[in-house]
Formats: structure tokens, sequence, C-alpha cells
């Protein structure tokens, strides 16, 4: 989720250390974005379900 672009507030138009990187630490990165994400969205669809079920009992009240 990018909300700026980093060419905007650094000159050089990167964050951080660049030639420290290789792709393993990329692929640990990713795989970590990947499984926190799918938490979040699981989350998201039980917190849902939680509202609507009470959403439904409170209407057949």
């Amino acid at each position: 989720m990018d909300y700026f672009d980093v060419g905007d507030i650094t000159p050089d138009g990167y964050w951080g250390f660049p030639e420290d990187a290789t792709a393993e630490k990329g692929s640990k990165v990713l795989e970590l974005m990947l499984r926190e994400g799918i938490k979040y969205l699981a989350d998201v669809d039980r917190i849902t379900q939680q509202v609507r079920a009470k959403a439904a009992r409170e209407a057949g009240q």
C-alpha cells in the first residue's frame, strides 16, 4: 500500500539500503506480507459475520 511516491521524499527514489537486498530477503518479506494480509482478511471476514449475525438477531426481536 503506497500512500506516497518515495521519490517525493528522497532524492534517490529509494528507502533504506537497497545494496543489502537479496532475492531471498525479498521472498521472505513477500511471504510475510502475504501471510499477514491473509490473516487480516480472515479477521475482517470473521468480524463481518459476527456483526451481520448480531444485526440479524436484533432485527428478529
